[in-house]
């Protein structure tokens, strides 16, 4: 059984002290991950390495081996993947199981990913992808989110840019086995035939040395598969992809104080000084947001909020005009969203003070006292006042 690869360094819990993220945690059937008060925690002997919390895992900080799927081509060119549990159909025995060391079987069809998909069809110039499941509405495997809805939500947005796709073929069993049994090496001169016959197939521009169709590792994809669909678009970026992730900040909470924008893993939060003048215009690019949801740890007001992939976008504040300010009580720079900003959704006083000045900075030596034991003689509590403090 292959052994999951973690890589600390890109966790969500060894970026941000406090983070929320409990992906991992969500997605384990066999409960091998646990979320505490001081991180996560993993126990290796639960682990049956079905890749369900690599696929979620937001940050790819967790990695299986990459599944090599069995290709067959007689008229058309197909790829055939099936699930280790899909002979428990037929048998009705939970010991009969596909061996997934061989190529084509893997340990739940749903650890698959819509960037692995994006791969084979770059490599293999497929029509069709035959998906071969076992009983998934009884399984513990079955996730909330399947690879069909994975897939459907990237590919909606390769058809808006014209893009002809393979599809997602459910297949049962006995006919995956008779093609997966009629395999054989193709002939080199039918290849350049079917090359020929099918020239619509599609050549996905992907940059070869981030994100090889080669890879012998499988992670979530999330950073290659955003640039792979913003590569699709055209040079000038005029039309882009609708954004799979929906990032909503809300300029009544912020303070502006722009943690999220230094933290982005991604550069998707970006801020862009305007020369002469003491403004900034903030953006959000979020057909560079890969869902991971560390601005939202990082935010201690709350103005942010990630969502989801859709099959819609709902229309949001992508860009919002700053003012830079200098706080007139302890004199360092805060920003504030300008007056006459369109985006802008609370006008209350800011009174020229910074986000930590308006929480309470001590303005008066008065506000500091402590206890007197010596001249409390009634036995009732007498402070006196601190000197020589500066504020």
């Amino acid at each position: 059984m292959p052994e999951l690869s973690v890589h600390p360094e890109n966790c969500a819990h060894q970026r941000v002290t406090h983070s929320h993220c409990d992906a991992c945690v969500k997605a384990c059937p066999s409960k091998a991950w646990t979320l505490h008060d001081d991180g996560l925690n993993f126990d290796s002997d639960r682990c049956d390495s079905c890749g369900l919390c690599v696929v979620v895992c937001p940050h790819q900080a967790l990695a299986l081996p990459a599944p090599i799927p069995i290709i067959v081509q007689d008229r058309t060119r197909e790829a055939l993947i099936a699930c280790e549990r899909a002979s428990q159909k037929l048998a009705n025995d939970d010991s009969t199981r596909l061996d997934r060391t061989t190529s084509g079987v893997v340990p739940c069809l749903h650890a698959l990913t819509p960037f692995l998909i994006l791969q084979w069809i770059k490599k293999y110039r497929v029509s069709a992808i035959r998906l071969t499941s076992g009983d998934c509405a009884s399984c513990a495997r079955y996730p909330q989110k399947t690879i069909q809805t994975q897939w459907a939500l990237v590919a909606s947005r390769l058809i808006d840019k014209g893009q002809t796709l393979p599809k997602l073929v459910p297949t049962a069993l006995t006919t995956w086995q008779a093609l997966a049994n009629s395999t054989v090496s193709p002939d080199p001169r039918r290849r350049r035939f079917l090359g020929h016959l099918f020239p619509s197939l599609p050549s996905l521009p992907i940059d070869n040395a981030s994100t090889s169709v080669d890879t012998e590792e499988l992670n979530s994809g999330r950073k290659q598969l955003v640039r792979a669909l913003s590569d699709m678009t055209d040079a000038q970026k005029v039309h882009p992809f609708r954004p799979l992730w929906t990032v909503v900040l809300d300029s009544s909470k912020c303070n502006w104080c722009m943690a999220c924008f230094s933290l982005c893993p991604q550069n998707a939060l970006r801020i862009a000084p305007i020369q002469d003048q003491d403004q900034e215009l903030v953006k959000l690019d979020l057909h560079l947001c890969t869902g991971c949801g560390l601005c939202q740890d990082v935010c201690d007001t709350h103005a942010l909020q990630v969502f989801e992939p859709d099959l819609t976008m709902p229309t949001v504040a992508t860009s919002f005009l700053l003012e830079i300010k200098s706080c007139k009580s302890c004199k360092i720079d805060y920003r504030v969203v300008f007056r006459n900003s369109t985006n802008i959704t609370n006008t209350s006083a800011h009174q020229g003070l910074c986000p930590t000045c308006q929480r309470g900075r001590p303005l008066h030596r008065q506000r500091v006292i402590q206890p007197d034991i010596e001249n409390d003689t009634k036995g009732s509590p007498y402070q006196a006042k601190i000197t020589g403090i500066d504020v």
